[in-house]
């Protein structure tokens, strides 16, 4: 679930006066008359003839503990089975001990996720109602249960920051990330705190507080950072302060991945390359890997340098570098590198599908490549599926991409945007792909489409966040740990 935006904590009672009110719910489930014969056959009638619920509300918090008892026992289909339970929680929604009540759903065969479950008792019921019996529940129950009664609590945004700093000591890795997650939500106002548990402790716990403040990226913090440097022992403890120290202190906070630092890889559309800038960008390259994704990006940086002089110096150099000794199956060459000559030559691979450097899209050209291309891809087809409009789109979501990566210290390589021309009407259906990969290459190809049919639009801005970064724990990523951008950029 997410957190609200400014959500209220709830005032928690002692976890004593909790645990004595949870004496007396057990009491309660255990009592003998509810189990009599009379009521056995009672709820199995209303359960079959679907009637009202109505008529048994005096017997409240008693009947459902009832229909909890009969569920557990009966071979019932898991929609019945949800309905049932549900219903019957309905019938006392107002009763003090529902909501703890409803966490015994968690036992049942309900064909619903327990983060789903859990999201639905919270809106049922309401966070005042809720969060003491989820509190008293994580700290009690035993197996998968207790990890997602964390969970929900830590991302409801309703406990205070003690919570939060307690569960960084929990024994489960996924209640520490939860916590970390809502500790960076609380920003600055919770440094002073994350600093006084980088000394001593588990090492587990002053490891999610480096990883806090290297998120957060707060410089009141670098003099705490400091001195945990100089007495940790532990070498993934070492790690993260290393990387906290770097995000909080103001001299290096502008750094990027690679060494890459003050090279305009990314830059707005209209913007002519210095001339020592784009020399210095080549020989970064040159040195560098020598991969798919590097020579991407310098043919990003040719591109760039065709509008000035500094092409054929460029070129030069990088014969002199060895790049003939670069595999020629990496170096695929790009639509519109025919002329002139000794660019052509630098590339002589070939890709299976039509591309371009970014830089096309950023001028004119963009049109001429997708005029050209498409008449062959989409020359079945009676109408142009990629919109005009769709190149103007595409550019904004790269520079805006591009700028998020930037900030974020992560390399652009990690970049994807896609953008579909119309689908067709069922799940699978074809569709013409104007894609970015490699962070500075551009594609056209007809794909397949996950989507029912749509009109032409932007399908996705994601970038894939390493293991470790910081954005890991500000973002909720997919199973492919890939970020979607498009509501953090407003695309």
């Amino acid at each position: 679930m997410e957190a609200d935006v400014n959500p209220t904590p709830v005032e928690m009672p002692p976890l004593r006066a909790l645990e004595e009110e949870e004496v007396r719910f057990n009491l309660a489930m255990s009592r003998p008359d509810y189990d009599s014969g009379e009521r056995q056959k009672r709820a199995r009638a209303l359960f079959g003839a679907h009637g009202r619920w109505d008529q048994y509300l005096d017997e409240g918090f008693a009947f459902v503990v009832l229909v909890h008892q009969w569920a557990g026992q009966e071979q019932l289909n898991a929609a019945r089975l949800r309905k049932t339970w549900m219903t019957a929680l309905f019938s006392i929604e107002a009763h003090p001990l529902a909501p703890r009540l409803a966490l015994e759903g968690l036992g049942l065969d309900l064909d619903i996720s327990r983060s789903r479950y859990l999201d639905w008792i919270g809106q049922r019921f309401g966070p005042r109602l809720v969060a003491p019996a989820f509190y008293l529940a994580a700290h009690r129950a035993e197996g998968y249960p207790r990890v997602a009664i964390w969970e929900w609590l830590l991302q409801s945004g309703f406990m205070g920051k003690g919570l939060y700093l307690a569960a960084l000591d929990d024994a489960s890795s996924r209640v520490r990330q939860s916590a970390m997650q809502a500790l960076i939500k609380l920003g600055p106002g919770v440094v002073p705190e994350l600093a006084g548990l980088l000394q001593g402790g588990r090492s587990e716990t002053r490891f999610c507080a480096a990883r806090c403040l290297e998120a957060i990226g707060d410089g009141s913090a670098l003099s705490a950072i400091v001195a945990a440097l100089e007495a940790e022992s532990s070498q993934k403890v070492l790690q993260a302060l290393g990387k906290a120290r770097d995000a909080c202190d103001p001299a290096t906070q502008g750094w990027q991945v690679g060494g890459a630092a003050g090279l305009p890889w990314a830059y707005a559309p209209g913007t002519r390359l210095d001339f020592n800038d784009g020399l210095s960008m080549v020989r970064a390259v040159a040195y560098g890997q020598r991969n798919a994704a590097a020579w991407i990006k310098l043919c990003n940086v040719l591109e760039r340098l065709r509008h000035n002089s500094a092409l054929a110096m460029a070129i030069d150099y990088l014969y002199e570098a060895g790049i003939d000794d670069w595999p020629q199956t990496t170096r695929v060459r790009p639509w519109g590198w025919e002329e002139p000559e000794r660019l052509r030559d630098l590339a002589p691979g070939r890709r299976a599908h039509a591309w371009v450097p970014v830089d096309v899209f950023m001028g004119k050209r963009g049109e001429e490549f997708l005029n050209e291309t498409l008449l062959t891809l989409e020359k079945t087809l009676k109408v142009r599926r990629l919109k005009h409009r769709d190149v103007g789109r595409f550019v904004q979501a790269v520079v805006a991409g591009w700028q998020w990566c930037r900030e974020q210290g992560l390399p652009y390589e990690l970049l994807e945007v896609r953008i579909d021309g119309g689908c067709g009407e069922t799940a699978g259906a074809t569709t013409t792909v104007l894609e970015l990969f490699g962070g500075f290459g551009v594609q056209v190809l007809r794909g397949r489409s996950k989507e029912t049919y749509k009109p032409s639009g932007l399908r996705y801005v994601a970038v894939k966040i390493p293991q470790g970064h910081r954005a890991e724990l500000r973002h909720r990523l997919d199973s492919r740990r890939r970020l979607d951008l498009m509501p953090v950029l407003g695309l």
